[in-house]
């Protein structure tokens, strides 16, 4: 007696028929076209439909030669096949043909690669005379071709290693269609040796989680005599699974009769294994499909929270933006109380609402309550900051929840049974607290939605801390602007209109690193420069103050402007006052001599200054152009002339001005001269800096703007 061991799956190693019974859809897109040749006359007597397709012009039996022709054989190299090379005509001399790659190349059909396998059937009595040949087709897909020898070589590997199947000939004349004769690949795969196969059906190979749709499929097609292919779960001799690419094929005797079958087995094993962890992980996605969309319209609105309460740097605006976020999806009514001061502990409404609009009237007496102690559920999130959920309210809890002189009619009216208060905490510091309020006895707030609220209270009490931090930024950053600009009405200059714009984008602070200047020097001339340090913050604009003063030095002492800028730079980078920072320097000359005054200029990387001549012409001053200050080059920067007539009207700006999303730098420059020539007339300093800026909106900006104008009497 054959010792029967448990069933183990082929796919993981263990048994279960749940793992098993599902029959899985691998058949392969060409099944093995198998050839019947009879050795005595040379010629195919019989061909499968897959054969057929290779070659179906030509009528059975015919010469091999012939039926090489008709389909179309070649070698690897493309070279048609000659008598002594091909396959068939090997195998109809008595050769073995193990695993040869050749190829069919119709000239009405793609190239396809197949793969030859063959051998004469001496060891059966009935087809002595007759051999096997079997062509099956090799995926080359993803594979790019390789140059001879090592192409040629690899695919030999490739075709004798593909063809490791296993091949059955069962009788159909005979009861119950014993096999007759396997070949050593059967028994390489399923254990089974040939004597213990020979003489019985192949249904031994089946087991208990073999599919049945699987085996009725086989017997419809032996029963009609017709050619089949399937896949199948069987069983090897030590009992473990595998999956079985089964093609079997019809031989008929001259008459017609059904005499035998050709099976052709493929252990397909690791294909189904890959496709059912593929329908694992799709299962698994499939269940957690639920979850996801959950968790992605989580995101969604917490993302839609974040945008519209960070939209706003008003504290107040952005806590009413988180109340009416609340309302009515989360809760009926919903209260905002922001931390005043810790000793004592005071807090402030500052938002709330109401899904009613009837009771707007009545809620907007609560904010104006002056700040003060709260008791009650608010205190506790207070002393211990962390979610509180309150069921079954009581009419006073709910008062101590509304607090004031109207608590007590305005609980009654708004109603409430269940309440969650969190707190509003950012960077370890209690700001505030948040409450929500159900008044409808049919909802109620699960686990989910206390995940949520405290998600969008941490990110709402993140966005008013930052509204805080813009605040005082916001303060300290204007007084720097003030502090560190120049004041041109006191610094002007005779015979010359100036004017300055300072304009801070909405992103950012007051003032950042754009800057500006203008001064006498001590020869009578006037020098004027601008610059943007790299950076939008108080470093930034600190680094901007102490780089305006280094320049003003040096240009008290030095008349080349190149140099002004060259030992700017040195000094910048000695005394690391700022990474990098583009930087424009001219000295007006000449202003009270007769005829044009003489402007030299330097430029370390900033965007050339707009000339308007007293005709309406326009040009831009891009002589002289170097690196940015703080670049490692250290040379001598060039500097260029120009004349400037009177009504001569020069703008410096930096590129906040022109810089628009979407646009190119040179899209930015060409608006900017068409903008200066098309003002008619001679404009003077504060028109032409008040169109700019009126043109340009606070949207479009997208970094800070400085302009210095200066015209010329």
């Amino acid at each position: 007696m054959r010792e029967h061991r448990p069933q183990r799956s082929p796919a993981d190693g263990r048994g279960g028929a749940a793992t098993l019974a599902r029959r899985p859809e691998v058949v392969s897109d060409i099944p093995a076209a198998v050839l019947l040749v009879d050795r005595e006359t040379g010629t195919v007597v019989h061909a499968s439909d897959q054969a057929r397709e290779l070659a179906p012009d030509i009528d059975l039996p015919a010469p091999v030669t012939s039926w090489t022709h008709a389909a179309h054989l070649c070698d690897e190299r493309g070279i048609p096949l000659a008598e002594a090379t091909s396959p068939l005509q090997r195998v109809s001399a008595g050769e073995t043909v193990q695993g040869e790659p050749v190829v069919s190349a119709h000239p009405d059909a793609p190239p396809r690669t197949l793969v030859a396998t063959g051998f004469p059937l001496d060891e059966i009595d009935e087809l002595a005379d007759r051999a096997l040949l079997a062509l099956f087709p090799l995926d080359l897909a993803g594979v790019e071709q390789l140059p001879d020898p090592t192409g040629l070589a690899w695919l030999r590997e490739r075709a004798v290693s593909a063809t490791d199947v296993s091949f059955t000939i069962s009788d159909a004349r005979q009861p119950d269609s014993p096999l007759v004769w396997v070949n050593p690949a059967f028994t390489r795969t399923t254990g089974y040796a040939f004597d213990e196969a020979v003489g019985r059906n192949c249904r031994f190979l089946q087991g208990p989680d073999t599919d049945p749709e699987a085996v009725a499929t086989i017997r419809r097609a032996t029963e009609a005599g017709e050619a089949v292919n399937v896949t199948l779960l069987n069983y090897r001799r030590d009992g473990t699974g595998f999956w079985n690419e089964l093609t079997l094929t019809p031989v008929f005797e001259a008459d017609g009769t059904l005499a035998h079958y050709i099976g052709v087995q493929a252990d397909v094993t690791d294909r189904v294994r890959a496709e059912q962890e593929r329908e694992r992980a799709y299962e698994a996605e499939r269940t957690a499909r639920a979850e996801a969309d959950d968790a992605r319209q989580k995101l969604h609105r917490l993302a839609e929270a974040t945008q519209l309460v960070s939209d706003s740097l008003d504290v107040g605006v952005a806590l009413q933006r988180l109340a009416g976020l609340c309302v009515p999806d989360l809760a009926d009514w919903c209260v905002v109380d922001l931390v005043e001061s810790t000793e004592p502990m005071r807090v402030r409404r500052v938002a709330m609402s109401h899904g009613e609009d009837d009771t707007s009237l009545e809620l907007e007496r609560l904010l104006q309550q002056r700040a003060g102690q709260r008791h009650g559920p608010i205190q506790r999130v207070l002393e211990r900051p962390e979610p509180l959920l309150l069921r079954d309210l009581t009419p006073e809890e709910i008062e101590a929840l509304i607090t004031g002189g109207d608590a007590a009619e305005l609980a009654e009216r708004l109603g409430g049974h269940t309440a969650l208060l969190v707190p509003l905490e950012a960077r370890r510091t209690l700001i505030g607290v948040l409450t929500l309020v159900l008044a409808d006895a049919e909802r109620d707030l699960g686990e989910d939605d206390i995940n949520l609220v405290s998600d969008l209270a941490a990110r709402a009490a993140l966005a008013v801390d930052n509204a805080r931090l813009y605040t005082r930024e916001h303060t300290v950053a204007e007084t720097l602007q003030h502090s560190l600009l120049p004041d041109l009405a006191t610094d002007g200059v005779p015979g010359v209109d100036v004017c300055a714009r300072y304009h801070a984008s909405g992103s950012g602070l007051e003032v950042g690193g754009d800057w500006y200047d203008l001064l006498v020097l001590p020869d009578g001339a006037v020098g004027l420069s601008i610059g943007d340090v790299m950076g939008h913050d108080l470093r930034a604009a600190t680094a901007m103050g102490q780089l305006r003063s280094l320049l003003r030095a040096q240009a008290w002492q030095h008349q080349d402007p190149g140099e002004v800028l060259t030992r700017t730079d040195r000094l910048m980078q000695g005394l690391e006052v700022a990474t990098l920072a583009t930087a424009w320097f001219a000295r007006l000359e000449g202003l009270h001599d007769e005829g044009p005054a003489t402007l030299r200029y330097a430029d370390a990387g900033h965007l050339p200054p707009v000339l308007r001549t007293p005709e309406g012409t326009t040009s831009f001053l891009e002589e002289a152009s170097a690196v940015l200050l703080g670049s490692p080059l250290d040379a001598e920067r060039p500097e260029a002339t120009v004349d400037l007539p009177s009504g001569a009207l020069l703008l410096l700006y930096t590129d906040g001005l022109i810089e628009r999303r979407g646009a190119s730098l040179a899209e930015g420059l060409d608006w900017l001269r068409d903008e200066v020539a098309g003002l008619p007339g001679q404009p003077g300093c504060e028109e032409l800096t008040s169109h700019l800026l009126a043109t340009v909106s606070d949207e479009a900006l997208v970094d800070d703007v400085a302009l210095l104008a200066l015209r010329l009497h």
